[in-house]
């Protein structure tokens, strides 16, 4: 089966979701950082891309490897993009706001951070919680929205407009080499684990797609994608830590 047969499944709330988050960063920073906002932009664009292209298809219906594929652009892509995409002036009215101030201050909190987005992976990789986001639309909408929401709050601490709001370049490299280190242990997990450990690829039909992709060697490959992408994604972020972390200022740019 060719890709282009699986189609898009263009899903109306996925899309006006993605609109509506467009629409209100243009209103909160009245695109005053043209380059922040393309990352942002950028950052959406991906999200569409995981949730409604055949790649949505291919991960509900048929590999569990496409499905990391997907997670994969949501933690590692979408997530840090969106940060980026945050400008100076938005992060200081908010933080303004005491509540607000006083939860950044605790969510930016290295340990808790590297809990959080790691920990929701974590969570929602355990066979249980795993089947039931793919057996009900409701659950797996809730999954890819905490996916984001927690992945972002990891990436905070490292890439954050402010600089009161990052942790020192050294302490961002740790912190991300922890990350990897856990991700290869989960992934190794993962593709050691009995078949049919996730009963909802169980009965896959993978003989339609006539990619010769066997069970076996589609929840290894999934494993394996668990940490490969994200050990080349991590280490390409730590120039960019570097740049962030010798610049004075995250003065914005006004093209």
């Amino acid at each position: 089966m060719p890709l282009s047969a699986l189609g898009w499944d263009v899903e109306p709330g996925v899309v006006i979701g993605c609109l509506i988050l467009i629409a209100l960063y243009g209103h909160f920073t009245v695109w005053r950082s043209r380059w922040r906002g393309a990352l942002f932009v950028a950052g959406i664009a991906i999200l569409l891309l995981a949730l409604i292209s055949p790649l949505d298809t291919l991960a509900d219906q048929y590999l569990f490897s496409a499905h990391m594929v997907q997670h994969l652009l949501l933690l590692e892509v979408t997530a840090p993009l969106l940060v980026l995409g945050v400008t100076t002036e938005l992060a200081e009215e908010w933080l303004a706001v005491p509540w607000v101030a006083r939860w950044e201050r605790r969510l930016r909190n290295p340990m808790a951070a590297w809990a959080i987005g790691f920990g929701t992976l974590l969570a929602w990789h355990a066979p249980r919680l795993y089947d039931w986001a793919v057996a009900s639309d409701a659950v797996h909408a809730v999954e890819h929205i905490s996916f984001v929401i927690s992945a972002a709050i990891f990436w905070w601490p490292v890439l954050a407009p402010r600089a009161s709001s990052r942790m020192p370049a050294h302490e961002a490299v740790i912190y991300l080499f922890a990350r990897l280190s856990a991700n290869i242990v989960l992934g190794t997990v993962l593709a050691a684990a009995p078949l049919g450990t996730y009963a909802a690829y169980a009965h896959a039909p993978l003989t339609q797609l006539g990619w010769g992709i066997t069970a076996a060697l589609d929840q290894r490959l999934g494993g394996y994608l668990m940490w490969a992408p994200s050990l080349l994604l991590d280490f390409a972020a730590i120039p960019l830590i570097l740049a962030i972390w010798g610049s004075r200022s995250m003065a914005e740019e006004t093209v």
